[in-house]
């Protein structure tokens, strides 16, 4: 547990200062969207690409790991495009899974 709490409590800080910065106006709109697409398409694959490559081949590539991560991504897909056709007022739902499977595979896309 305390393993745990060493590796997440520095996360959970850093989203903290950043929420507590672009609260209290420290941080503008724009300088938030530049760090994100920072960390979405140089960071957050570098530190897959890193965790992967310290990690033994036959370790990555479970059974287990691959279907839990495949039904995760199925249920935030058809989540986030139910949630996507409530939103937009009765929108079409193929319209809004199609905008879902576009943010997806956009969110994916590292």
């Amino acid at each position: 547990m305390l393993a745990i709490l060493a590796i997440t409590t520095p996360i959970f800080l850093l989203i903290s200062a950043g929420y507590v910065a672009r609260w209290s106006g420290i941080i503008q709109r724009e300088q938030v969207q530049g760090v994100g697409v920072f960390v979405l398409y140089c960071a957050l694959p570098a530190l897959v690409i890193r965790a992967l490559t310290q990690q033994p081949l036959e370790e990555i590539l479970k059974l287990n790991y691959l279907v839990a991560y495949g039904l995760g991504s199925i249920v935030v897909f058809c989540g986030g495009g139910l949630l996507l056709c409530l939103k937009r007022q009765r929108q079409a739902l193929t319209l809004s899974l199609i905008i879902g499977l576009m943010t997806l595979m956009d969110l994916l896309a590292f």
